[in-house]
């Protein structure tokens, strides 16, 4: 029933809007990015340095929220049911910083700003737009405080999720590397037998030299197996013997 919606969540440095519904285009790309302009160098993820993110979403996400004022809640969100007084009557002090004020400039008086939270960490915010003035009530604001929590679970599970399978991915091609490079140095290996073996006259001497060549052979046969199977956990014991 409200007028638009988005959620915020972290990107790099940043937090840029996930996805919105009911916000203008112009507005959606004014207000995608919370890093001011003078801090896109640090928001480098290379470098050891927290960038400042601007207006009042960056106030939730960095915690940047005093309970003692009515705008600001114990669980950490922001809310407003008439944003033109509460910019006439609090100073930028009182709001934690300077805000861009864009919410207010586009017509929208009620705004509720909530961050989503995994245990004791802020992931992400939720937002609540409305042109109409008095949309929230106090028990509203916990509500959404609720859903917040639910969200940023639900999003720190997925976000576990992509990273264990991408760190299981590069574990795999890693494995299957260490077996490829056996198998290639137990090949040079038995060519340099086969060479030193042109030389040899004596037959007892050739066939031990053979045995051993056969041997290498059979270590870089199984490693070659193992690279080129898609279970590594397993030999396909047919193949081996017949191969």
């Amino acid at each position: 029933g409200y007028d638009a919606i988005g959620i915020r969540l972290q990107k790099g440095r940043d937090f840029p809007y996930f996805v919105t519904n009911g916000f203008p285009g112009d507005f959606v790309e004014a207000e995608r990015y919370l890093c001011s302009k003078d801090c896109q160098e640090m928001c480098d993820e290379t470098r050891d340095i927290n960038p400042y993110l601007e207006c009042m979403c960056g106030n939730v996400i960095q915690g940047r929220t005093d309970p003692t004022l009515p705008f600001f809640t114990k669980g950490g969100s922001f809310w407003s049911n008439n944003t033109s007084a509460l910019l006439l009557k609090t100073t930028d002090k009182e709001r934690q910083s300077k805000t861009r004020n864009r919410c207010n400039s586009a017509g929208y008086e009620s705004v509720a700003l909530v961050p989503l939270r995994f245990q004791d960490k802020i992931i992400g915010l939720l937002q609540f737009n409305d042109h109409r003035k008095g949309r929230f009530t106090l028990e509203n604001i916990n509500f959404f405080e609720k859903i917040g929590s639910s969200i940023g679970i639900a999003f720190a599970r997925i976000n576990d999720q992509v990273q264990l399978r991408k760190s299981l991915a590069e574990k795999e091609v890693l494995i299957q590397e260490l077996h490829h490079r056996p198998k290639n140095n137990v090949q040079v290996i038995s060519s340099l037998i086969g060479l030193q073996m042109l030389k040899i006259k004596n037959h007892s001497s050739l066939h031990a030299f053979t045995d051993i060549k056969n041997r290498i052979y059979t270590m870089a046969l199984l490693h070659q197996i193992l690279y080129q199977t898609k279970d590594i956990t397993h030999i396909n014991m047919s193949r081996f013997i017949k191969d």
